[in-house]
């Protein structure tokens, strides 16, 4: 029996016109692998390719939204992490009203409950303050924010 051998080149061109997804399952290790860190300054719309970052606020400009993508793909995910205080409001805002639930959790946690908006409060959220988001159906958010300050991160809606 005869092998056949195949050259690095020919390797090469059967990988990059592999069109599958690498499904990863448990003890799967991607050493060297890291988050992608994104600093925000001024209103921003998401969009699908966003899903994954950490998003850097940076409050000491003006007051401005940070907008989620409609219909966001199932699994779509980010964190917001407050890294320069002011007292500027930074709001994340649903591109669909009322489509925000979770958790604001601070000295006294409360619930988020069809929700419009989660806001960095100017002048009480301190550095560090976070939210991370969701997407479990395409059209409902999940947040979970972490404050710590009472009241440094609002939900309205």
């Amino acid at each position: 029996m005869g092998s056949k051998r195949l050259g690095l080149a020919r390797v090469e061109a059967l990988l990059e016109n592999l069109k599958r997804e690498i499904k990863l399952g448990a003890g799967t290790s991607l050493g060297g692998a890291k988050r992608i860190i994104e600093n925000v300054t001024a209103a921003k719309t998401l969009t699908e390719g966003d899903s994954g970052k950490v998003f850097t606020i940076d409050a000491d400009g003006s007051a401005f939204d940070i907008t989620l993508p409609a219909n966001a793909t199932v699994g779509w995910h980010a964190t917001f992490l407050m890294a320069d205080v002011a007292s500027n409001d930074i709001d994340i805002v649903a591109a669909t009203a009322d489509t925000i639930e979770g958790v604001l959790v601070d000295a006294s946690p409360t619930n988020m409950n069809a929700a419009d908006k989660i806001t960095f409060v100017g002048g009480t959220s301190v550095l560090g303050d976070q939210v991370e988001i969701v997407s479990t159906d395409g059209t409902t958010w999940f947040a979970r924010s972490f404050s710590g300050a009472n009241g440094g991160i609002t939900a309205t809606g």
